[in-house]
């Protein structure tokens, strides 16, 4: 739960279009109006989570291969 928390905030910090999301759900709506649309709301936000994370991918792919491979490689470190 604390990496998803994490993720969220630097997706925050990194793109304009989750930050303004992410303001335009928590702010306005009574509280009971926002229970009954949570549901739509987490569809919503996750998809421009997964659109952000998709664009800053591309954007930065080789930075994210030499993640991916090192993650590996200390996966593979850490069993032996």
């Amino acid at each position: 739960m604390a990496a998803l928390a994490l993720l969220l905030a630097i997706l925050v910090a990194i793109d304009g279009r989750v930050q303004q999301q992410l303001t335009l759900r928590m702010s306005g709506a009574q509280a009971q109006t926002e229970l009954r649309a949570a549901g739509a709301q987490l569809r919503s936000m996750t998809s421009v989570i997964v659109d952000a994370v998709r664009f800053q991918a591309i954007e930065h792919a080789p930075l994210v291969f030499l993640v991916v491979t090192g993650c590996v490689l200390v996966i593979f470190m850490l069993r032996t």
